[in-house]
């Protein structure tokens, strides 16, 4: 089977350090549009146990176009210069509707 499938991606992030007496507080945010364009494929299918017989059948897939917008709201905490905390919240959605909510944390230690 072959397919082609091709994606373009265009988005930005900002983020704005805030000093504090502990260390740096830094709100984030970021927007991304993702246009995904898939063609369509057919694919043979046959049977190995009915040889010689007309079995032959097909799958196909049309080609198909989507666009998704992706959000985000973000905090990281870095506290002197090996301990950093983050948390963001990201809703991706399309025109049918929210795709996806996620919530990603991480901890960094440097030693």
């Amino acid at each position: 089977m072959n397919t082609t499938s091709i994606a373009s991606v265009l988005g930005a992030r900002f983020a704005y350090p805030i000093l504090q007496n502990w260390g740096v507080l830094t709100p984030t945010t970021r927007a991304e549009w993702r246009h995904a364009f898939d063609g369509g494929y057919v694919q043979g299918l046959n049977y190995v146990d009915l040889v010689g017989l007309s079995s032959n059948y097909t799958v196909s897939g049309t080609s198909t176009a989507r666009d998704t917008l992706t959000g985000g709201l973000g905090l990281r905490a870095e506290v002197g210069n090996s301990l950093s905390l983050d948390l963001e919240y990201l809703l991706t959605s399309s025109a049918s509707g929210i795709e996806s909510q996620r919530v990603r944390g991480a901890m960094k230690y440097g030693f």
